[in-house]
């Protein structure tokens, strides 16, 4: 009768033992994954997976016109997708001169 209780708690032993080399695996690949993708920008192919991404919106975009498409060169794709990039890099310092904003402020009040 004492040997059958043995199995059971083998078993029960190995099955927590390996919950734990698991979970200690998984915070591990979390950490590692945190760290990757904290600043997914600064990494090596970007720049190339995000101008991928806009190609084929762009694609998904003029699906109706394919004659436009078709008639894009290399050269055009690359271009459009250039400037789709500097579209993302629009923000700059506010402008510090307080005359300067006061003009933008009165100005943004007129189209209200």
């Amino acid at each position: 009768m004492l040997n059958t209780a043995y199995v059971p708690k083998g078993q029960i032993v190995e099955a927590i033992e390996q919950r734990h080399a698991t979970k200690h695996a998984y915070q591990a690949a979390l950490a590692d994954w945190q760290i990757l993708t904290a600043e997914l920008e600064q990494l090596p192919g970007w720049s190339q997976f995000y101008a991928n991404a806009l190609q084929d919106a762009l694609r998904k975009a003029n699906a109706r016109r394919k004659e436009t498409l078709v008639a894009m060169t290399q050269a055009d794709g690359r271009l459009a997708i250039y400037q789709e990039m500097q579209l993302d890099r629009w923000y700059a310092e506010p402008d510090a001169r307080p005359e300067s904003n006061a003009v933008v402020i009165s100005n943004l009040s007129v189209l209200r």
